[in-house]
């Protein structure tokens, strides 16, 4: 499923889902909750999520649905873990939550829902996964719970493993995630 929002000339989307759940239940997470906790979770933000508070100026009140962060305690574990070198990553690896809001502030974007983004990651196994991933989640629930408002986030799926997939999901969603990717 793809959310689109439009306006003032530009086109927002948000892939909510996990390939190869379908509608079947799998350990408690179905596909179709999967989306509409997604879908709700980000209609929560445009309706009392506040993107501006009392005593500071008014933000337009624009949602970024699907904003990559490579949170950068993520990296600098992944780096000593072997599992990525920092010198050739992409230019967008290296997240900066100031250079974000001021970004955010400058286009008049409210909230930012975080996508994690993992570049390169050749992980050893699902255990090594899923300490990374924890890593990860925690990085954006703090940085969400320290800028109310300001950035929510999504869990992931690798699209690749439906056991990690569902764990995933379900981990994400017990630390705060709005939706899923």
């Amino acid at each position: 499923m793809v959310l689109r929002v439009c306006g003032r000339g530009s086109m927002l989307e948000v892939g909510c889902g996990v390939a190869g759940i379908e509608e079947a239940v799998v350990g408690a997470v179905s596909r179709r909750s999967v989306l509409i906790g997604g879908v709700g979770g980000v209609g929560s933000l445009l309706h009392g999520g506040s993107a501006s508070s009392s005593g500071e100026e008014r933000r337009d009140r624009r949602i970024d649905v699907h904003h990559h962060c490579t949170p950068p305690g993520w990296l600098r574990w992944a780096e000593e873990q072997g599992i990525v070198a920092l010198s050739p990553l992409p230019w967008w690896a290296e997240w900066d939550v100031g250079a974000a809001l001021s970004t955010m502030d400058g286009i008049g974007v409210g909230t930012a829902v975080l996508s994690v983004a993992m570049p390169a990651a050749r992980y050893r196994d699902g255990d090594q996964y899923k300490e990374g991933l924890l890593i990860a989640y925690r990085e954006v629930r703090d940085l969400a719970d320290a800028h109310p408002g300001r950035f929510a986030f999504l869990s992931r799926a690798r699209l690749d493993d439906v056991d990690l997939d569902v764990w995933s999901v379900r981990t994400g969603a017990e630390m705060g995630a709005v939706g899923g990717t």
